[in-house]
């Protein structure tokens, strides 16, 4: 195949606009339904609308894209006769990987790749972004970066702190007697990514004290390949994500200057406000 490769990704990986233009990725919004208004996160909205939206009580839903919103892809791809590898939110959070398995089947055309990123948000992007420096710095073909990123997402770490239990209580994912007595004992959830990509609760502290500590000694302990992003995230104030940048700078080799993103629309309204944590490479074992 003599075409070029495309990288495709979704919303769910927060990637910006800005970066979509500088790495030349085509992007797949979700669908969200705000109150009774249904839209797209297409990276236009500011953040800022859905965090105000949410305080003011109004229910987010996130939703998958529909296999027609890949196959549109796909089919200019193919008319092309370029590949596309497709980094897309964890098929164990979202149908949005079945989605595009079945544009790819009604496309007929092999040189579509479906990569499960196993991953959410900038963890994702992570992702995207090995597959565009495979694609720019190497002669591998598709298949073979896809087959690479399939060893290369089981380094991509994220630890992250819950610091509000009320939107898992309204998203569904914890049931309101356990949300109301976890948030009496201050209860703040570490979570990260399983082996699937099921976000999962590694451990429940009780207070911000012991939060800060327990997530930033776990961050510590890691082994961080600064060749690639490290990420700081946050969920409408980036305050939490400061002060936990100002602790893990007394850890000897962690990298400086970090800038703080965003989580964006798709995954926010499960995070809730005040959530932050960190998304990096491990080094590959020797």
């Amino acid at each position: 195949m003599s075409g070029k490769i495309r990288i495709v990704t979704d919303s769910a990986s927060d990637i910006t606009r800005e970066e979509l233009a500088k790495y030349d990725v085509t992007l797949v919004p979700m669908p969200l339904m705000i109150g009774e208004m249904l839209c797209f996160d297409d990276k236009t909205r500011p953040v800022a609308s859905l965090w105000k939206d949410m305080q003011n009580g109004v229910e987010v839903k996130t939703s998958q894209p529909s296999p027609s919103s890949f196959l549109e892809v796909f089919r200019q791809v193919k008319a092309d006769g370029d590949a596309v590898i497709c980094i897309l939110l964890a098929a164990a959070l979202s149908g949005t990987c079945q989605s595009a398995i079945m544009a790819k089947e009604m496309a007929e055309y092999d040189e579509i790749y479906i990569v499960d990123s196993k991953r959410a948000t900038c963890s994702q992007k992570l992702v995207a972004f090995e597959a565009c420096r495979l694609r720019d710095e190497t002669d591998m073909t598709a298949a073979q970066i896809a087959e690479h990123l399939e060893d290369f997402i089981d380094r991509i770490k994220l630890f992250a702190c819950i610091d509000t239990l009320e939107y898992l209580v309204k998203g569904g994912r914890l049931s309101k007697v356990a949300g109301n007595i976890g948030s009496m004992l201050n209860i703040k959830p570490i979570i990260a990514f399983d082996d699937v990509g099921n976000i999962k609760v590694i451990k429940k502290v009780a207070g911000s004290k012991k939060a800060f500590s327990d997530l930033c000694g776990r961050i510590a302990e890691t082994d961080i390949d600064t060749n690639y992003p490290v990420i700081p995230l946050f969920a409408c104030s980036d305050a939490n994500c400061r002060k936990m940048l100002g602790m893990l700078e007394e850890t000897e080799n962690f990298p400086s200057n970090l800038i703080p993103e965003e989580i964006g629309a798709t995954i926010g309204p499960y995070i809730g406000l005040g959530g932050f944590g960190l998304t990096f490479v491990e080094k590959a074992k020797a």
